[in-house]
Protein backbone atom coordinates (compact mmCIF):
# COMPACT_ATOMS: atom_id res chain seq x y z
CA UNK A 1 0.00 0.00 0.00
CA UNK A 2 1.35 3.88 -0.70
CA UNK A 3 2.62 5.32 2.43
CA UNK A 4 0.59 8.45 1.12
CA UNK A 5 -2.83 6.44 1.70
CA UNK A 6 -1.62 5.49 4.95
CA UNK A 7 -0.90 8.84 6.88
CA UNK A 8 -3.89 10.05 5.13
CA UNK A 9 -5.79 7.50 7.46
CA UNK A 10 -4.01 8.37 9.96
CA UNK A 11 -4.47 11.87 10.10
CA UNK A 12 -8.22 11.31 9.58
CA UNK A 13 -8.22 8.76 12.67
CA UNK A 14 -6.53 11.67 14.93
CA UNK A 15 -9.12 14.71 13.42
CA UNK A 16 -11.91 11.85 14.13
CA UNK A 17 -10.36 11.33 17.87
CA UNK A 18 -10.13 14.88 18.58
CA UNK A 19 -13.94 15.19 17.05
CA UNK A 20 -15.06 13.05 19.60
CA UNK A 21 -12.79 14.15 22.31
CA UNK A 22 -14.42 17.94 21.95
CA UNK A 23 -18.16 16.14 22.18
CA UNK A 24 -17.23 14.75 25.42
CA UNK A 25 -16.57 19.32 27.24
CA UNK A 26 -20.65 18.84 26.53
CA UNK A 27 -22.18 18.71 29.69
CA UNK A 28 -25.24 17.85 29.07
CA UNK A 29 -24.59 14.42 27.81
CA UNK A 30 -26.02 11.29 29.36
CA UNK A 31 -24.03 8.47 31.03
CA UNK A 32 -24.82 6.22 28.29
CA UNK A 33 -24.12 9.02 25.57
CA UNK A 34 -20.84 9.42 27.24
CA UNK A 35 -19.69 5.88 27.96
CA UNK A 36 -20.68 5.68 23.94
CA UNK A 37 -18.24 8.37 23.13
CA UNK A 38 -15.42 7.25 25.21
CA UNK A 39 -15.87 4.05 22.97
CA UNK A 40 -15.51 6.03 20.04
CA UNK A 41 -12.64 7.31 20.90
CA UNK A 42 -11.10 4.38 21.82
CA UNK A 43 -11.35 2.61 18.59
CA UNK A 44 -10.05 6.17 16.67
CA UNK A 45 -7.24 5.95 18.81
CA UNK A 46 -6.41 2.30 18.23
CA UNK A 47 -7.21 2.28 14.49
CA UNK A 48 -4.25 5.50 14.66
CA UNK A 49 -2.22 3.37 16.64
CA UNK A 50 -2.53 0.43 14.21
CA UNK A 51 -1.73 2.38 11.45
CA UNK A 52 1.26 4.09 13.12
CA UNK A 53 2.39 0.95 13.50
CA UNK A 54 2.10 -0.36 10.33
CA UNK A 55 4.19 2.25 9.18
CA UNK A 56 6.81 2.15 11.56
CA UNK A 57 7.60 -1.39 10.71
CA UNK A 58 7.75 -0.49 6.77
CA UNK A 59 11.64 -1.03 5.94
CA UNK A 60 11.75 0.78 2.86
CA UNK A 61 11.98 4.02 0.67
CA UNK A 62 9.13 5.80 2.62
CA UNK A 63 10.77 6.69 5.99
CA UNK A 64 11.23 10.40 4.41
CA UNK A 65 7.59 10.96 4.05
CA UNK A 66 6.32 9.35 7.82
CA UNK A 67 8.72 11.46 9.25
CA UNK A 68 7.66 14.53 6.89
CA UNK A 69 3.55 13.65 8.46
CA UNK A 70 4.75 11.74 11.90
CA UNK A 71 6.94 12.68 14.75
CA UNK A 72 8.32 10.42 16.96
CA UNK A 73 5.38 10.29 19.68
CA UNK A 74 3.04 9.70 16.50
CA UNK A 75 1.54 13.12 16.62
CA UNK A 76 0.94 14.71 13.54
CA UNK A 77 3.55 16.87 11.82
CA UNK A 78 2.51 19.45 9.35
Amino acid sequence: MDINQLMTCFCKTREIQSLYTNLLHDKELSQEERELIVGLVQCAADSSKKIKNLCNSEKDSSNEVRERYMDNDGNKGL
